[in-house]
């Protein structure tokens, strides 16, 4: 539990590093709660809701696809949902 406690702070980390957007000086806080619940869901194993979240981020980011590179979705990488997603 402790390792996967670390890996998701170390993804969060990452997402909110790289995806924290200011518009009109206000944070774009729901792509970086879709992209942090993403993370989370496929870190459990979750792909519906991983691929959902993901997806969700993509509309309000078309940027935010990048992070479907992340080794943070190596464990739903080959699922349908996702391979739909990323168009793979």
């Amino acid at each position: 539990m402790r390792e996967v406690k670390r890996l998701l702070w170390e993804e969060l980390g990452t997402c909110l590093e790289s995806m924290t957007e200011v518009k009109n000086f206000q944070l774009t806080n729901d792509l970086l709660a879709y992209c942090n619940r993403g993370i989370t869901y496929s870190l459990i194993g979750d792909s519906t809701r991983a691929v959902q979240d993901l997806s969700k981020a993509i509309k309000l980011h078309p940027d935010a696809r990048s992070f479907a590179d992340d080794p943070a979705f190596d464990k739903i990488r080959n699922t349908p949902e996702f391979k739909q997603l990323i168009g793979k």
